[in-house]
């Protein structure tokens, strides 16, 4: 009998262990997953640090792509000659140009702008600049000159959103950098520096407010700054 009963309780007890066996392995299998989900969490904080990064940098290079000439803010010293330019600018492009309306200074952060109206300067589709335009540029070009050489200059071309006739220019691109070039030599002319220019050309990408109308849109825009080296 004895014999017997240890079999039996022999192969009780070994059916029982290999019941239980499949709790290891469920175990093994839920430690796996754990230490995966650990480290997927892991990985994927990296890259949203990375990510946060990227765009950090491409918003700082899009910032300075945006700046030309390595501008910055003027001192007190600068805004005052921007002053005197201003109040000299106000007084004397009336008297020049019968299309004194179309001129406009204003101030910015950076130093000034001098706004032409494309009407005032070129005809329509047409990148020639008006004779009429001539006192105007001469003058500006004038009390540019009067300015330390550290100032440059932008002369930015704008055109409204009409597309060109013209099969000079396929495009509004084209003709507002024709602008802006016609605009740099002429000051060139006049005796303005050409390394203290660029000519740049927007289409019309940026009109002068949201919903404006297409007049007022085409423009030349001559951006007055301070070069950082010359600080």
């Amino acid at each position: 009998m004895t014999p017997g009963r240890t079999i039996k309780g022999s192969k009780s007890g070994s059916r029982n262990r290999d019941s239980e066996s499949w709790i290891y392995s469920y175990a093994d299998l839920v430690t796996n997953l754990l230490a995966l989900f650990v480290m997927l969490l892991v990985i994927s904080k990296g890259q949203f640090k990375e990510s946060k990064s990227l765009s950090a940098q491409k918003a700082h290079a899009s910032q300075t792509a945006q700046t030309p000439n390595d501008s910055t803010t003027l001192t007190p010293s600068d805004r005052d000659r921007v002053e005197a330019v201003v109040a000299k600018i106000n007084g004397q492009v009336s008297p020049v140009s019968p299309h004194d309306d179309k001129v406009t200074v204003q101030r910015a952060n950076e130093g000034l702008k001098v706004n032409f109206g494309g009407e005032m300067l070129f005809d329509s589709g047409s990148a020639a600049l008006r004779q009429e335009s001539m006192p105007a540029l001469a003058m500006v070009s004038g009390l540019l000159l009067t300015l330390p050489t550290g100032f440059v200059v932008d002369v930015e071309g704008h055109t409204d959103a009409t597309p060109t006739r013209s099969g000079r220019y396929p495009s509004n691109w084209e003709l507002s950098s024709a602008r802006a070039g016609s605009v740099v030599r002429a000051l060139q002319d006049f005796g303005f520096p050409a390394d203290r220019m660029r000519a740049v050309g927007f289409a019309d990408t940026q009109p002068v407010a949201p919903g404006a109308e297409g007049a007022s849109n085409r423009r030349v825009v001559l951006r007055l700054k301070v070069r950082e080296e010359s600080k």
